[in-house]
């Protein structure tokens, strides 16, 4: 029921965000005219900065995405792990999905590990292991190092604010509090 619940909350999205940017413009304008003239240089000031954030934030997580792709790519590569760029492609977009994302992008390599021999000689569970620990440090680079650095910097935010950010954004806001700490 839940599943259900969530797909169609997905689908309302969706349905949601096509037509306010179909009517964005419209919309835009009506809000500009609903704003009292004497606050009005003020907000649209402030509209302009969020706005200039919120897109830098967008292309540092496009960053990101490319970065973790990658390195995800190269490693599964040297592992021999069979569709490692479809596995890789897929980790840097699941990356974006805070604590249940990187799970989800290493279940399915740690299968193909503990599924195929080891082109190494390892034992299935250890090659399983071994590609369970590259995903595990580089979830950890990622968190220490690429976000605070590539999307901190986009954003132009010390890198310690930023970690602290996500922490803070976690408490208050769970998932999506972590996603939208930084350019908050």
């Amino acid at each position: 029921v839940r599943l259900v619940e969530m797909l169609l909350q997905v689908l309302l999205f969706l349905f949601a965000t096509f037509y306010f940017l179909l009517d964005a413009d419209r919309i835009g304008r009506t809000i500009h005219e609903l704003i009292p003239v004497r606050y009005r240089g003020e907000l649209l000031s402030l509209a302009q900065d969020i706005d200039g954030v919120l897109g830098r934030f967008v292309r540092g997580e496009f960053v990101l995405v490319v970065i973790m792709s990658t390195a995800t790519y190269i490693s599964l590569s040297l592992l021999q792990i069979p569709y490692a760029l479809v596995l890789g492609i897929l980790a840097g977009f699941l990356e974006l999905i805070p604590i249940v994302g990187p799970i989800s992008a290493a279940t399915p390599a740690v299968i193909i590990a503990l599924a195929r021999p080891s082109p190494f000689g390892w034992p299935q569970p250890v090659h399983a292991l071994v590609v369970a620990g590259v995903y595990f440090v580089l979830r950890h680079l990622e968190d220490y190092l690429v976000i605070p650095n590539v999307v901190g910097r986009v954003v132009e935010v010390h890198p310690l604010v930023a970690i602290f950010a996500v922490i803070a954004g976690g408490t208050i806001g769970g998932i999506l509090g972590m996603f939208l700490a930084v350019p908050a």
